[in-house]
C-alpha cells in the first residue's frame, strides 16, 4: 500500500475544496478522518512511516500534515488561501485556541499539532477534534 491508498481511505478530497465550500460540519469530519488515519495501526496497514509531521511510503512519496492539507485551516481562509484566520476556525471556537498553540496562545511543542509533529501521536488532536465535532453536532 502507499500514500495513494491512504489518501483514498483518509483524505479522499483536497482540503482546498473547503475554501469554496464553507460546510463546517463536513470540514470537521474531513479533518477528523485525516487525523484518525494517522494512528499507528492505520500507518502499518498502508506501510507508511511517520517522519516529522509527514507520512512517507516506501517510494518516498510524502503527505504532509499542514495548514494546506487541513480542511479547517482552509475553511478559515480566503478564497485564495492567502489569509487564514485561526480565530474563526471551529477548533479555536470550541477549544479556545489554535491547534498549534498552548493555553497561553503561544506556539507550542505541547499543542495537539506539536505532539503529533514531534512524537507522532495523533490522539490529542483526535480527542480535541471529536470535542469540536460533538459541539457542532449539538449546535
Amino acid at each position: 500500500m502507499t500514500i495513494k491508498s491512504w489518501c483514498q481511505d483518509h483524505y479522499p478530497t483536497s482540503a482546498h475544496e473547503f475554501r469554496k465550500n464553507k460546510d463546517t460540519l463536513t470540514a470537521i469530519k474531513h479533518t477528523l478522518r485525516k487525523w484518525q488515519g494517522a494512528r499507528v495501526e492505520i500507518l502499518d496497514k498502508h506501510n507508511l512511516k511517520f517522519t516529522r509531521g509527514s507520512l512517507l511510503d516506501e517510494k518516498l512519496v510524502k503527505f504532509t500534515f499542514s495548514a494546506e492539507t487541513c480542511s479547517l485551516c482552509e475553511l478559515s481562509s480566503d478564497e485564495n488561501g492567502d489569509l487564514r484566520n485561526c480565530e474563526i476556525c471551529p477548533f479555536h471556537v470550541v477549544i479556545g485556541r489554535a491547534c498549534t498553540t498552548n493555553e497561553y496562545d503561544q506556539y507550542s511543542d505541547g499543542s495537539e499539532f506539536g505532539i503529533w509533529y514531534h512524537d507522532g501521536d495523533p490522539e490529542p488532536m483526535i480527542k480535541s477534534l471529536v470535542a469540536v465535532l460533538n459541539f457542532y453536532l449539538v449546535e
